[in-house]
């Protein structure tokens, strides 16, 4: 015999054992037979009047269906009165008490089959759903952390790289500041030799142009010398020989003279 099988027959027979005590014990589930046979005629006439349509508006809304209301059941007041007068009675509350303990009983009675049924028949595939759902759960913690791990990695990198780039940008800016003071203190020593070149090339200049003009000034100074000293002596000099070797003379040493200078 299978375990499901074995279980269900015990647990049918027990409940089958339970529901003929709670009959026995607390049954009937309605107005018991001693009771009907004491108060037959009354019941009947209680029962009656609770199954009425007045009355039963009457206990919905007493103040629009109430006995004084006009077009309402004349005897209404007489059947609210029988039915305080009945239900007030020892016997009938007895008979009610025992009546919901009864309801109670098999209402509890027919939660715990339905309960111990499910119970056992709904365990695994329960249990199967709970273990799905908790091993769902966990893979979703598990990628969140994941997802939340990546993301602190990730800053850590880029605050690493943000560093990082500070720092060579401080190396960047310190050596482009150190580039262009280098380059600017070339500049300014070329600019100096440049200078230095250009005072040497004037005074060079200056001394070429002052020597070309002692020069200049020089052969002026002879030159007017000469005319004079030429027309000096042609004019002493007579017509004869003499005066022409004089004249030849003269001229040689003009043209000594010119060489030389």
């Amino acid at each position: 015999m299978s375990p499901t099988k074995k279980f269900l027959l015990i647990f049918f027979a027990v409940s089958l054992v339970v529901w003929i005590g709670g009959n026995t014990f607390l049954g009937p589930p309605s107005f018991s037979a001693e009771y009907r046979e004491a108060y037959g005629l009354e019941h009947d006439h209680y029962i009656d009047i609770s199954k009425s349509a007045p009355y039963k508006l009457y206990l919905e809304r007493p103040g629009i269906h109430g006995p004084d209301v006009e077009g309402v059941d004349p005897r209404l007041a007489e059947k609210i009165a029988f039915m305080a007068a009945y239900e007030a009675r020892p016997e009938y509350q007895a008979e009610m008490h025992r009546l919901h303990i009864y309801e109670y009983f098999f209402e509890f009675y027919n939660a715990a089959i339905v309960i111990i049924l499910g119970v056992y028949f709904g365990r695994k595939p329960v249990a199967n759903i709970l273990d799905e759902k908790i091993a769902d759960l966990k893979a979703k913690v598990e990628a969140a952390a994941a997802v939340r791990k990546e993301a602190t990695q990730r800053k850590k990198d880029v605050e690493e790289k943000l560093k990082h780039l500070t720092e060579e940008e401080e190396k960047v800016s310190t050596a482009t500041a150190l580039r262009l003071k280098q380059e600017q203190a070339a500049l300014e020593t070329s600019n100096a030799q440049a200078l230095e070149r250009l005072r040497n090339e004037l005074e060079d200049r200056k001394r070429e142009e002052w020597k070309a003009a002692e020069r200049l000034v020089k052969e002026e100074l002879v030159n007017q010398s000469i005319n004079k000293l030429q027309e000096h002596y042609r004019a002493a000099l007579n017509s004869n020989d003499v005066a022409q070797q004089q004249g030849v003379m003269i001229d040689q040493f003009i043209n000594e003279l010119e060489a030389r200078s």
